[in-house]
C-alpha cells in the first residue's frame, strides 16, 4: 500500500512545525487532514499545500483537541472524507512562560488539556482504525523540557511533555503486536513562535544554530517510514546537541 492510500492526521498543522510535517505527507500524495484550533491560518495552509504539491486530498479541520466531543466529531468527519486513519502526528501544543510560583491553576489545566489530554483523545480515535488495517504510525511531539525539566519558567509545559513521552512508551508496548509503531520526537530551540521566550539560549547549541521546522519534520518523516519499522517506544532528540542524554 502506497502513501496515496494512507490517511494522515497532523494536529497543530496551521503553521510552524505542524505545517512542515504536513507538507511532507502532502508531497507523498497521502490523504492529509490538517487539524488546528485557528481556522483562518488552517484553511490557508491546507489550500497552500494542496496547490503547491498538486494534491487534492488535503483538508483543514478546525478542532479544539482538548474537547472530547469536538475530537470525536472531527475524526468522524476525517474518516467520512478520507477513510480510516493510518498515521497520527500529535504536534499541537501550548506553552506559557511562567514560574511555577506564578502559574495559576488555569495555566496548569490549560497546558495539560492541550498538550497531554488532547494527544490522548486523538490517539483514542485512531487505534481502532490502525488495528483494523494491521498497520499504523503514531508520532508524539515531546520536548527536551520533558527530559530535563526545561530551562526556566516552563514547569507546566515540561510536565506535560514528560507525560507525552511516557505515554509514548506505554502505548508502544500496547500497540506493537498490531504492527503499530508509536514513537516520539523531542525538539529543543526550534525557530518557531515558541522560541521567543527562550531565544537567548540559542548560543548554547553546540551545532551553532537554532533548529528549523524542517529538522523536526525530517525526524517525524523517518519514524513514519518503513525503514523505522523496528523502532518502537523511542524518543528521538532533535536539538543540535543542546541536550545530550
Amino acid at each position: 500500500m502506497g502513501w496515496e492510500d494512507r490517511t494522515v492526521v497532523v494536529t497543530g498543522a496551521a503553521r510552524g512545525i505542524g505545517k512542515e510535517i504536513a507538507s511532507r505527507f502532502v508531497a507523498h500524495k497521502a490523504r492529509v487532514a490538517l487539524v488546528d484550533v485557528e481556522e483562518e491560518p488552517l484553511n490557508r495552509t491546507a489550500s497552500e499545500l494542496s496547490e503547491a504539491m498538486n494534491n487534492p486530498n488535503v483538508a483543514g479541520f478546525r478542532c479544539d483537541i482538548s474537547d472530547a466531543e469536538q475530537v470525536k466529531k472531527t475524526f468522524a468527519d476525517i474518516r467520512s472524507r478520507f477513510g480510516p486513519v493510518s498515521v497520527l502526528i500529535n504536534n499541537a501544543g501550548v506553552i506559557r512562560f511562567r514560574s511555577l510560583e506564578d502559574t495559576t491553576i488555569e495555566d496548569w489545566d490549560f497546558t495539560m488539556a492541550v498538550n497531554l489530554r488532547g494527544a490522548f483523545l486523538c490517539i483514542k480515535e485512531v487505534i481502532a482504525d490502525m488495528k483494523g488495517q494491521r498497520w499504523g504510525k503514531i508520532v508524539n511531539i515531546g520536548s527536551s523540557a520533558g527530559i530535563n525539566g526545561g530551562a526556566r519558567n516552563v514547569g507546566a509545559y515540561a510536565v506535560s511533555k514528560a507525560g507525552i513521552m511516557c505515554l509514548t512508551k506505554s502505548l508502544a508496548k500496547e500497540l506493537a503486536p498490531f504492527n503499530i509503531n508509536v514513537n516520539s520526537v523531542a525538539p529543543s530551540l526550534i525557530d518557531t513562535r515558541m522560541l521567543s521566550g527562550i531565544a537567548d539560549m540559542a548560543s548554547q547549541i553546540p551545532i551553532g544554530r537554532t533548529g528549523t521546522p524542517a529538522d523536526v519534520a525530517n525526524a517525524v518523516e523517518y519514524l513514519c517510514d518503513e525503514r523505522a519499522s523496528f523502532i518502537a517506544g523511542e524518543t528521538l532528540n532533535v536539538n543540535g546537541g543542546f541536550l545530550i542524554v
